[in-house]
C-alpha cells in the first residue's frame, strides 16, 4: 500500500476515521492525505454574492481548523500528512481525489456533521462505497 486517504468533517466518526488511516499508514508505509470538501453554496440571485463570499470564508476557515487537527493527530504519532481542501459534491470530490492521487485505500466516518443534509441527500459514506474505484474503509 502507497497512499491512504482519510475524508474529515470534524465529527467524531471522521476523528476515528484519522486514527484507523494513521495506524494503517504507519504499519504500511503508505503515505496520508487528508482531505476536507465543502459543498458550493448556490443561490439564484446575484445580489447575495457578498453574503454568499463571507459564509464561503468562514467555511474555509473552518474547514482549515479541521484538517489542520487532523494533520497534528497524525503527526504527534509520527505520520506525515499532506492536506487538501476542496469544494465540490462531498462523495464525487473525495473519489476524484482518491483516483487523481492514486489512493490505495479511502477511510471514512460512518456519519458526519449533517444530519439535515444526510436525510435529505443521503449518506456521504455509503455514497463513497458505491461511486469510488479504490476500497474504501467505513469507521464506526
Amino acid at each position: 500500500m502507497k497512499r491512504v486517504l482519510a475524508a474529515v468533517d470534524g465529527s467524531l466518526a471522521a476523528d476515528q476515521a484519522v486514527d484507523i488511516a494513521i495506524d494503517i499508514a504507519m504499519g504500511t508505509g503508505a503515505s496520508l492525505l487528508l482531505v476536507h470538501v465543502s459543498e458550493p453554496i448556490r443561490l439564484s440571485r446575484q445580489d447575495y454574492a457578498e453574503f454568499v463570499a463571507r459564509i464561503e470564508e468562514e467555511r474555509h476557515r473552518e474547514a482549515q481548523a479541521i484538517v489542520n487537527a487532523a494533520r497534528w493527530r497524525a503527526e504527534s504519532r509520527n505520520c506525515r500528512a499532506e492536506i487538501r481542501l476542496l469544494t465540490g459534491p462531498v462523495a464525487e470530490s473525495i473519489a476524484d481525489l482518491a483516483e487523481a492521487q492514486g489512493a490505495d485505500l479511502v477511510v471514512c466516518g460512518s456519519r458526519g456533521r449533517g444530519a439535515v443534509a444526510r436525510v435529505l441527500l443521503g449518506s456521504v459514506s455509503n455514497r463513497l462505497m458505491h461511486i469510488c474505484k479504490v476500497p474504501v474503509l467505513v469507521a464506526r
